[in-house]
Parts: C-alpha cells; structure tokens; sequence
C-alpha cells in the first residue's frame, strides 16, 4: 500500500531543509569570517625605507621614486621627475651593496625618522660604509597615501 505525502508534509519537509539550509551556511560563516579585502595595510616607516635602499641597489629607479612624498617631488628640482630622479642618482656614480640596518628611532604616528645603515660601492669598486637618517611622513593627500620620504622643512606641514 502506498502512502501519500499529503500537502501539509510537504510544506513541512520544505521548512525543515530551508532551516537545515540556513543554519548550515550561519554555522559555516562562523568558523570562516570573510576576509576583509578592503583593509589595507600600509608598509612600515621601516619597511618604506628599506624597500627604498633595496630598489637603490637593484636599480629599479620607478621604486625608489615612489616613496618619495609628492611635496618634494615639487619642491626638489632633481626629483621632478623620474627620468631626472633617476640621472640624478646614476650621477652620483655610487650604489647601494650592502644594507646592513634599518632601525626606526621616532615615531608619532604622522612624522618619524628612520636611521639606517648601508655600504656604498663607487665606480671603482671601493665600498664606504655610510650611515644617515631619513624622515618620513604619513601622506594622507599624496596620490598613492602612506609613508613618505619628505623633506625635513616640510615635516611640520604634515597632518
């Protein structure tokens, strides 16, 4: 004899696999929350600085030219753009070889400093250590935000 699944069955088998359903997907966004593809992290003063010496040395000119703030960019005749960025730096006649530090030494969120340490090979091959600081700033109106190279006179217009 067969049984028939009358109307009301049905409804409630439906409701039952819909709630099945819904809790499943509530049960699975819990253990894996969306990622947040929106959040973007930007690079350390410390990082920006190395990235920047790294470039140095692999000659990739476009890089370095990218930390550098806007405002300088403006400022600094040799930095107004980056065919002359980059004769400025072939120039010099000097390479980055070796980065051997690159320590944050203040830090206040918009302005910091940045002191690192690095051996310069000249056209010659001779190899002089240097060390330096860099300034940066958190540039909220540059083009592409984040920290900066910026000029020390200009640190105070920052925020």
């Amino acid at each position: 004899m067969v049984k028939m699944i009358t109307e009301k069955q049905i409804w409630a088998y439906g409701i039952a696999v819909l709630l099945i359903v819904f809790a499943a997907g509530m049960l699975y966004n819990y253990y894996n929350p969306p990622i947040n593809s929106n959040k973007y992290e930007f690079p350390s003063p410390e990082k920006t600085v190395r990235n920047y010496l790294e470039a140095w040395r692999d000659k990739r000119y476009a890089d370095m030219y990218s930390v550098i703030s806007d405002e300088f960019k403006k400022t600094e005749p040799n930095a107004e753009s980056l065919a002359k960025f980059r004769e400025h730096i072939e120039k010099q006649g000097i390479k980055v070889a070796e980065i051997l530090e690159v320590v944050g030494v203040a830090n206040d969120e918009k302005k910091t400093s940045v002191k690192y340490k690095i051996v310069f090979e000249n056209a010659r091959g001779e190899k002089m250590p240097f060390e330096g600081i860099f300034s940066l700033g958190f540039m909220e109106k540059d083009l592409v935000k984040g920290w900066k190279l910026a000029p020390l006179d200009k640190m105070q217009d920052i925020g």
